[in-house]
């Protein structure tokens, strides 16, 4: 039986299960914690907090206070962690080598892409790590 575009729509769920799992491991998260508390000196989220998209387009200090009281340095913290972040774009396909159609049994080759987005160009570097 031949697979069609519908069927192969369930590796990308498993792409972003892969990478929520790996966000778990390396900052000893759990699935459900919310992104904010990846935010350097975030240790809980109060009620009506900004969503982390909304931090990481615009981390000013106003923004900043419905997370917490921070001091000044906490704040540049904040920032610096947010121009360092990657912001990627992610891309995939699935082929079977000199086929057309893909069936079952067929070996199949998973290519993942993963472009930043937030670098100007390809020699442009990120910096030092916020660790």
């Amino acid at each position: 039986a031949s697979h069609g575009e519908g069927d192969r729509s369930g590796y990308l769920e498993v792409v972003r299960n892969c990478i929520m799992l790996q966000r778990c491991l390396v900052q000893a998260m759990d699935f459900s914690d919310s992104p904010l508390l990846q935010l350097p000196h975030v240790r809980s989220v109060p009620k009506g907090a900004p969503s982390f998209s909304e931090v990481l387009k615009s981390p000013e200090p106003s923004l900043l206070k419905r997370l917490g009281n921070f001091t000044e340095q906490q704040v540049l913290d904040i920032q610096s962690f947010c121009q360092h972040l990657p912001m990627v774009e992610l891309s995939y396909s699935v082929e079977v080598n000199d086929e057309a159609e893909m069936a079952e049994g067929d070996m199949a080759t998973l290519k993942v892409t993963f472009t930043r987005t937030n670098l100007s160009d390809d020699n442009e570097s990120a910096g030092p790590v916020h660790a």
